[in-house]
């Protein structure tokens, strides 16, 4: 009986431990958004989608807008590239909210 109280409260304390972690550093809850290719069609890459990780080259074509708000986190690999063969990219960041590449 105290060992299966016990493994009950320690699965409590798990939930509990893993609530608070959430709460506290919100950005470990949040999936990463993988993205690579083309992006042809006008694109905003937004807080809740962050980090946006490039994980191959990127190209902005057709004269679509790729728009990142503030806040945003975007990774890029070593020899990974953005390239605007015919469109535009608009990122500012505020003093609060950076983006961070």
């Amino acid at each position: 009986m105290a060992v299966q109280a016990w493994a009950s409260l320690r699965a409590v304390a798990m939930l509990v431990l893993a609530c608070l972690v959430t709460a506290v550093w919100p950005s470990l809850a949040q999936a990463q958004t993988p993205v690579s290719g083309a992006i042809g069609a006008n694109t905003r890459w937004t807080l809740a989608g962050s980090p946006y990780v490039v994980n191959d080259n990127l190209y902005i074509q057709g004269g679509a807008t790729l728009t990142i708000d503030p806040g945003v986190v975007v990774s890029m690999g070593n020899a990974v590239r953005l390239q605007v063969v015919s469109g535009a990219v608009i990122a500012v960041g505020t003093a609060s909210q950076p983006i961070v590449v």
